[in-house]
């Protein structure tokens, strides 16, 4: 599952309870965070422990910059790759073993609609994940997932071009989906979970509109 908490949610007690029972009752093996810091840190590790018993926060030095990883799994590795442009962010590699087989997951924040150039940041998101799999050893068993701040876009065309399948687009429920919303009243498809088919066959994808924070989380499950 990938999930946008909102930096800043932590601060907001319904809200971030919200954020925890909405993480709590997804069922979830993994789940890959995007916006964490030291304050939702403190705040999810000792009420997910008995669920997600291995944990693993990157707190950047920009609220927005952070991620997390709560597992049921043994975290094997994790590497941080740094941003592509400056103030914006990097990007997460953590390896998961999950029953003997090794698991990668690339969790993203790519570049915000604003302030970025209209213009030229289609192009500017494309380069961040052309950049950060430059890093990666293998592709195999990798999951790509995360806040893509678009729903459409060269980023998607790249990764198409890679040989990776939109989970939510392939389980036909992208038409009218929508992460990320304003007060219910706009909303748009800007968290995504990409997987090669070779590797993984998908069972189902759905945006649960549940949690605190301005995006709903996307739960995709796979057998290997």
């Amino acid at each position: 599952m990938t999930f946008n908490v909102y930096m800043d949610g932590h601060l907001d007690e319904e809200a971030a309870e919200n954020t925890v029972k909405a993480i709590l009752e997804s069922q979830a093996h993994v789940i890959c965070l995007q916006e964490s810091n030291r304050g939702w840190q403190q705040f999810l590790e000792p009420k997910v422990a008995i669920i997600y018993p291995h944990t693993y926060f990157h707190n950047d030095t920009t609220s927005y910059g952070g991620r997390g990883v709560l597992s049921k799994h043994p975290i094997k590795v994790t590497k941080w790759f740094k941003k592509v442009f400056d103030w914006w962010y990097g990007a997460l590699l953590t390896t998961i073993d999950v029953g003997g087989v090794d698991i990668s997951l690339l969790s993203l924040h790519l570049r915000a609609p604003f302030p970025s150039n209209p213009l030229i940041v289609q192009s500017q998101r494309q380069t961040e994940i052309e950049e950060h799999m430059k890093q990666l050893e293998t592709t195999k068993n990798l999951i790509i997932l995360g806040d893509f701040n678009c729903a459409q876009g060269p980023c998607h065309c790249f990764l198409a071009e890679l040989g990776f399948s939109s989970a939510l687009q392939k389980a036909g429920k992208s038409c009218m989906a929508k992460t990320w919303n304003l007060r219910g009243m706009v909303g748009f498809l800007f968290d995504h979970v990409y997987y090669n088919s070779s590797d993984f066959h998908l069972v189902d994808a759905v945006v649960k509109q549940v949690g605190g924070s301005d995006h709903w989380p996307l739960l995709a499950h796979f057998k290997l």
